[in-house]
């Protein structure tokens, strides 16, 4: 069989019989690891054909009816090969046995369920690693920006979380939240003209300029708009059924996992949290969505000299046009602009905390590549599609919480824990109770971000039984996202001062105006709890202190 493969005279005839090659190697034992370069040989073919060709006869080899993964068994075996000799994790925290054998089963049940045209994406990329001489991370990078919407989002979530990953690996999930694959200039003309149902003339005035960002979601080009500089930016082809496509799997390999003991151990509801991603996610395709978003934002800080967001010009479906505000990323701003790092490290935190503790209105990703600055150092956020609320009674329990956090006081997060579930039924057992009290008490002692903590105590409060709003997490995500990006900016910074500055700030003054209305104002808006609350805070000589300290 192997000489017939080697005297192949076409591609198809190379195709045949190494289908035919592989199926002896399954029936006499399997594949030996020797026989996977010259498996990938084969499929790289030495005739001159063209990438469409290719792809079409792997996904003969692959898909046919006599195809490498019409056994399953097959399937699995050179998933297992690939996965030991390609994608190890490269000694990162994730490298214990367990551990190696959960991402293996996730792994396999991920790419099981792929629909026919994505499989055949994912191998094609994984064969040609094999004999790459690439980094472990750059290999995973390269197969997450293969599969699409949903795990590009994962890695970017992963990319400012230098307490997980190895520094490899965060370089390469770092480089996602710059950049991804891009689509055509025709394909993005095609989309244009098809929402917008007009030439891309009346669009652009001079047509499609410069492409100058293509992320998980959106394509981003220059523009001209009306004698305006512009972007334009363009939902990807096919990323709402991608997202479908992956939800639904998700919450298959949710019930896959649900009875391991390690997720068990690190998620108490799996589905909840999905729940919430698929929330964030579609409201993250949906321009509608970002437009209304961007617009509240510019209002509340119309006159606030250090945030912005560009404005939007036009909305077409799943086209937008916005004002382009000339800027650099956040962390290349100091270098281009000569700007105070430091500086530029304070604000992105005290902008951030304003949006949470003041408005109760945040952006809900703000990594890196969500951050530019101007020549003057203002801020500007960008790519609003996932935002997060915290109404007012939220957020004065999230004052007592942080209070709780930053002067070490297990009861009081405890108690705001419990203030924050969402239909107030927690009942927990004296055990429980003493066994969360004890998890926070650790969690205050260690020396950890303050947006780590926060999510640890969020999570000792979900194991314990307690449901935790959506939006909470989300603003514990957000927290820790901009701590990664202003110690990226000055390592020295300490977050949980400017945090806990921001919030007192942001109430102690505001909670004596509050008290000075009539009760029957107070009774109307609030809750008798809150209310006390209020009080305490207003009277409490050592948050004052600590609130206007310089």
């Amino acid at each position: 069989v192997a000489q017939k493969i080697a005297q192949g005279s076409t591609p198809m005839e190379k195709a045949h019989a190494l289908v035919a090659y592989i199926g002896t190697l399954m029936a006499n034992g399997g594949m030996p690891e020797d026989e996977i370069p010259f498996v990938h040989n084969v499929f790289s073919f030495d005739e001159d054909i063209s990438p469409l060709d290719r792809k079409e006869l792997v996904r003969y080899l692959l898909i046919g009816e006599q195809g490498i993964l019409a056994n399953r068994e097959a399937e699995v075996l050179i998933m297992d090969r690939l996965f030991d000799s390609q994608i190890s994790l490269d000694g990162s925290q994730l490298n214990l046995p367990q551990q190696q054998e959960l991402l293996r089963q996730l792994m396999h049940g991920y790419i099981f369920r792929l629909s026919e045209k994505r499989k055949v994406r994912v191998y094609l990329s994984l064969m040609d690693m094999v004999g790459c001489e690439l980094e472990p991370a750059e290999m995973v990078r390269m197969l997450i920006e293969k599969l699409g919407v949903v795990p590009i989002k994962f890695a970017q979530m992963l990319a400012s979380r230098d307490d997980i990953l190895t520094p490899k690996f965060k370089q390469a999930f770092e480089a996602l939240c710059d950049d991804v694959a891009s689509f055509d200039r025709g394909t993005a003309i095609e989309v244009i003209e098809t929402e917008t149902g007009t030439s891309i003339r009346k669009i652009a005035d001079e047509g499609l300029g410069k492409q100058i960002g293509a992320g998980s979601v959106k394509q981003v080009y220059r523009i001209t708009h009306n004698g305006q500089p512009a972007v334009v930016k363009i939902i990807r082809p096919g990323a709402r059924s991608e997202v479908d496509e992956d939800l639904k799997i998700l919450f298959a390999l949710a019930g896959d996992v649900a009875d391991n003991p390690m997720v068990k151990r690190i998620i108490r509801q799996p589905e909840v949290m999905l729940q919430q991603f698929e929330r964030e996610l579609r409201a993250e395709i949906d321009s509608q969505n970002e437009a209304n978003n961007v617009k509240h934002f510019r209002q509340i800080f119309a006159n606030d000299p250090e945030l912005t967001a560009p404005k939007v010009l036009l909305l077409e479906g799943d086209v937008m046009v916005e004002q382009f505000i000339k800027g650099k990323k956040i962390t290349k701003a100091s270098e281009s602009y000569g700007l105070d790092p430091k500086e530029l490290s304070k604000r992105v935190v005290r902008g951030m905390m304003v949006q949470i503790f003041r408005d109760g209105f945040f952006h809900g990703d703000p990594h890196p590549g969500n951050l530019m600055v101007t020549s003057d150092g203002t801020i500007v956020f960008i790519d609003w599609g996932m935002t997060g609320r915290l109404p007012l009674e939220q957020r004065f329990n999230l004052v007592k919480l942080c209070t709780g956090i930053f002067f070490k006081r297990p009861k009081m997060v405890l108690k705001q824990l419990y203030n924050m579930d969402d239909d107030g039924s927690v009942n927990l057992s004296e055990r429980a109770h003493n066994g969360a009290l004890q998890d926070i008490e650790n969690i205050l002692q260690e020396d950890v971000q303050a947006g780590e903590k926060m999510l640890r105590l969020l999570y000792v409060g979900n194991q314990a039984g307690i449901d935790i709003p959506p939006d909470f997490t989300m603003m514990a995500k957000a927290i820790g996202c901009i701590e990664g990006t202003a110690k990226q900016l000055d390592p020295d910074v300490n977050v949980a001062p400017a945090i806990a500055k921001a919030f007192l700030q942001a109430y102690v003054g505001r909670v004596k105006e509050v008290l000075l209305k009539p009760f029957e104002w107070l009774r109307d808006r609030f809750s008798r709890e809150t209310i006390q609350h209020m009080r305490s805070l207003a009277e409490d000589e050592e948050l004052q202190d600590l609130a206007f300290a310089n």
